[in-house]
């Protein structure tokens, strides 16, 4: 992991998304770049456009500031700031980028659906291939070191899709938990299609049983059960797990989580 991309809206959430990308750039002697997006005003009003150039020119000063601060971690740093929609601005610096990471803040358990930005990072899922991390307001700054994936009955070919996670344990102290809901209508539990995907990695799997409650629920509480430092999910189409980025299991569990959220891609 050698480039970590951090969305910065300056909010309490992107503070701590920072704080926790810099503690993995630490360890993986990555670089990091810190991109800003401010919207522009769709009116044609000419005051009003004067004001939103001198308030983009205040957000890029004090980008450059923050990226100035990292630098002194011995973090190298860049900053980009982007006059755009906030969505389609990011997803097409991400896409056309080259980082490894793309690290965002999320209100967890304290989400509020009218915040413009709080929807921003599920928005994200689609149409690109690069995974996020999602960082609620609280979750406590340091390197993860209990993993927990949370698997459907789709387990991948090969472990491509499970790079990004296979980076981050591949550090000392590590450990990594599967977890599975087998729904009424499965006949059984993917573990032994995990067991040979995961033969030279250290695992333990776990699954219970259908009680008609939300998948994500059941996610997020047994993260809580085992004290997780981070969920780890997947992004798909068409599928439980996350079939629409709106609704899906991966959107539901960002907003109900205190721990950060790394979302993977299919297609990765």
């Amino acid at each position: 992991m050698k480039h970590i991309s951090v969305a910065i809206d300056f909010s309490k959430s992107a503070d701590r998304a920072l704080a926790y990308a810099e503690e993995i750039a630490i360890v993986f002697s990555a670089k990091i770049t810190l991109i800003h997006v401010h919207p522009r005003d769709n009116g044609d009003d000419s005051a009003e456009d004067d004001n939103n150039l001198r308030l983009y020119s205040e957000a890029s000063a004090k980008l450059a500031a923050l990226g100035a601060s990292v630098s002194q971690r011995g973090i190298p740093t860049l900053v980009s700031a982007y006059r755009g929609e906030v969505v389609p601005t990011l997803k097409k610096i991400i896409n056309e980028g080259d980082c490894d990471l793309v690290v965002m803040g999320c209100q967890g358990e304290n989400f509020a659906p009218n915040n413009p930005w709080g929807s921003t990072t599920t928005s994200l899922m689609d149409d690109t291939r690069t995974p996020i991390l999602a960082v609620p307001d609280y979750a406590p700054v340091k390197y993860p070191r209990r993993f927990l994936l949370a698997t459907d009955k789709q387990c991948p070919a090969d472990l491509r899709q499970l790079a990004p996670l296979l980076k981050l344990l591949a550090t000392d102290r590590t450990q990594l938990m599967l977890f599975h809901f087998q729904q009424a209508t499965e006949e059984a539990t993917p573990h032994r299609a995990y067991a040979r995907l995961l033969n030279s990695v250290k695992h333990q799997f776990y699954y219970q049983a259908d009680n008609h409650q939300p998948i994500s629920d059941a996610v997020v509480s047994f993260a809580d059960l085992t004290a997780a430092d981070m969920l780890v999910v997947t992004h798909r189409d068409n599928h439980w797990l996350s079939a629409n980025a709106k609704h899906s299991v991966a959107n539901r569990v960002t907003m109900a989580t205190t721990i950060p959220v790394l979302i993977l891609q299919d297609s990765f």
